[in-house]
């Protein structure tokens, strides 16, 4: 009985379905903005050096749905060998392998996507049951939240089809974590 409590206490739901999850209304803003409250590692992502905008391209489709697509093409077509692409290198956490891991990835979409003028775009982080975790970034968009997966803007239903959910994210202004809902 002990397990099933703990379980669901931490997000997992003990009988294998993916649980009901909403953002927790105890949001906190990072100290860069003036309020404290946001770990130590969120502060990071704000003060790590990321690709100049300078080397973004131009996203001029027009609406956002086609801009964010066209990001997410952008992203999908970097080489991220080793030493080939320097906006991969510079973004994520330094390595000896410069970059290219799922924060790396999640970080350059989102600050493409705000160069592209995009609103409702974060970085979030995916866990599924086996431990597995990713950073992805996140758009919401007229009342639906996509995941960039692979050059594709896909549903966050989709995306977690095999089960799987978000665990916390954050934007530029906010850090949020998420709350199991009773279904």
């Amino acid at each position: 009985m002990a397990a099933v409590i703990l379980m669901a206490i931490s997000g997992c739901d003990p009988f294998g379905a993916a649980p009901n999850l909403r953002k927790s209304s105890d949001r906190y803003r990072p100290v860069i903005s003036g309020y404290e409250g946001a770990p130590a590692f969120v502060e990071n992502w704000f003060y790590r050096e990321f690709g100049d905008q300078a080397d973004f391209p131009e996203f001029t489709a027009d609406g956002a749905m086609d801009r964010m697509n066209a990001v997410a093409d952008w992203v999908a077509g970097i080489d991220y060998t080793p030493g080939e692409d320097p906006i991969c290198q510079t973004t994520g956490e330094t390595d000896a392998a410069g970059g290219g891991d799922s924060s790396s990835l999640a970080w350059l979409c989102f600050h493409a996507a705000l160069d592209a003028g995009i609103d409702g775009v974060s970085v979030e982080v995916a866990e599924w049951a086996d431990g597995t975790e990713l950073y992805v970034c996140v758009w919401r968009n007229a009342g639906t939240t996509y995941v960039i997966d692979d050059g594709r803007l896909v549903t966050v239903a989709s995306y977690f089809d095999d089960g799987g959910w978000l665990v916390y994210g954050f934007d530029a202004d906010e850090y949020w974590t998420y709350e199991v809902v009773e279904r």
